[in-house]
């Protein structure tokens, strides 16, 4: 069994129309979501071994927020091909972890995290910014990992439902 930890990043600034969608900064709001959420991993003592996030600044950013609210800090990988990633980009990604990663925490972007949710678990379920989705993937290895793999969906947190700081 494997656990996947999906993580859209927080709420980001539209406040400069000049610049980039790449490096668009989190708002006030997304970092307090972010530290929510580590605030949540911490709690729930969920054994992440890798974290994959997308280059962008505001998932980039999220990451560092959720990071600090952590004990251990797993490792982390800046990937470029996670940044608008199709449900097909996010399967590659994931075949081609080794199999000593028991649970993996990606950080990236709708609609590719809402999609492969939906695939993974036959359930449509909002991924609103800065929302953590936990499942548990029937694998051993995930190099045998596909977008219609029955996973269980455990639990789907949203900032906004958890105690305000």
């Amino acid at each position: 069994m494997k656990t996947l930890l999906l993580l859209r990043h927080g709420k980001s600034s539209w406040d400069d129309p000049d610049q980039d969608d790449h490096s668009r900064p989190l708002k006030p709001r997304g970092r307090k979501a972010a530290k929510r959420i580590g605030r949540w991993l911490q709690d729930a003592q969920l054994p992440v071994d890798l974290v994959l996030c997308s280059t962008a600044a505001r998932a980039r950013d999220t990451w560092a927020y959720v990071a600090d609210q952590l004990q251990n800090v797993p490792r982390v990988e800046f990937l470029h091909d996670l940044y608008h990633c199709p449900v097909t980009g996010f399967v590659q990604v994931l075949r081609d972890l080794p199999d000593s990663v028991m649970c993996v925490l990606v950080v990236g972007h709708n609609p590719g995290m809402e999609d492969l949710l939906a695939q993974l678990t036959d359930q449509r379920e909002t991924m609103p910014t800065g929302a953590l989705a936990h499942l548990e993937c029937p694998l051993d290895t995930w190099t045998d990992f596909e977008a219609d793999l029955p996973c269980t969906l455990k639990t789907v947190i949203r900032p906004r439902e958890l105690d305000r700081e």
